[in-house]
């Protein structure tokens, strides 16, 4: 059975993690075919209606679950694999504000779960099915299906 209209405005309106992959997509769309113009739109009211910043250039795979998306800012360079949660307060960007270049931003695998208050800056891999713990600060690799937590972070398992 079909979902209805009101079945979907109603999702699209009282989940905000929902609102905001969606206006990602959108996003993602516009970028696609260069429409800054709209690019710069859809950013602008997810970013006013959900709290979460994903800056154009950023790649974001299938799946991808915010289910607090409010004070998530995601750096142009990022690259997120499929199927990974990221709860509220996450950052994922670069260590400088000036920097350009994509070697310079976090790889985040599949299957990766990000808690709240989390900051994964620069360059590294986070490996797939990994966990960061809430208010951790990632600045190193972390190995495919570990947990890191702390400041900095640091693997427990």
């Amino acid at each position: 059975m079909a979902p209805s209209l009101r079945g979907i405005v109603t999702l699209f309106l009282t989940t905000p993690g929902y609102t905001a992959t969606t206006f990602l997509r959108f996003q993602q769309f516009w970028a696609r075919r260069r429409v800054t113009f709209l690019l710069g739109i859809t950013r602008s009211v997810c970013h006013a209606l959900t709290g979460a910043d994903f800056v154009p250039g950023c790649k974001v795979g299938d799946g991808l679950l915010l289910p607090h998306p409010n004070g998530v800012v995601v750096g142009n360079g990022v690259r997120i694999g499929d199927d990974c949660t990221i709860l509220q307060q996450v950052t994922l960007g670069d260590k400088y504000a000036d920097s350009r270049a994509d070697h310079r931003y976090p790889v985040i695998g599949d299957r990766v779960m990000i808690g709240a208050g989390a900051k994964v800056i620069g360059y590294m891999n986070v490996g797939d099915d990994s966990c960061i713990g809430a208010n951790s600060v990632v600045t190193r690799d972390v190995l495919a299906g570990s947990t890191v937590v702390g400041i900095p972070a640091r693997r427990i398992d």
